[in-house]
């Protein structure tokens, strides 16, 4: 016995456990977590559900989908290919927004703009040079 457990109380929690049968228990969020051959019981407390669940687990690394109309909708906003728009997906996780931001900078930054600038002051520099005289 508990102490300090009241029997009729204990009594009273064990009727709000159900076992469940399952052959396997997958939990999944950025990694996988597979738990086979579980013991699985749901607890019914307070009237708020919780699982215990108990077994052999392994982790899995998830391989990132993302949806065929998220990749066309990027790629129609920022003009470039599927594998890029894939890879900065997986580098901002998922984020659509955030990828087509970062996808439409490297875009404008492909441009060198400072190279520009600095040959046009190049230039003028060179038609503002006094002539050697030829006297």
């Amino acid at each position: 016995m508990m102490p300090g457990m009241d029997m009729k109380k204990l009594k009273k929690l064990m009727k709000d456990v159900e076992k469940i049968d399952a052959d396997r228990v997958i939990i999944e969020g950025k990694r996988r977590i597979v738990i086979e051959n579980p013991d699985v019981m749901k607890i019914n407390m307070m009237g708020k559900e919780t699982f215990q669940i108990m077994g052999d687990s392994r982790e899995e690394e998830m391989e990132e989908t993302f949806s065929e109309n998220d990749i066309a909708l990027i790629k129609e906003k920022t003009g470039k290919s599927e594998e890029d728009v894939i890879k900065v997906l997986k580098e901002n996780s998922g984020d659509i927004a955030k990828t087509i931001m970062d996808l439409k900078q490297s875009k404008e930054s492909t441009f060198p703009w400072k190279k520009v600038k600095y040959l046009v002051f190049l230039d003028l520099m060179v038609l503002a040079r006094p002539q050697p005289s030829t006297c």
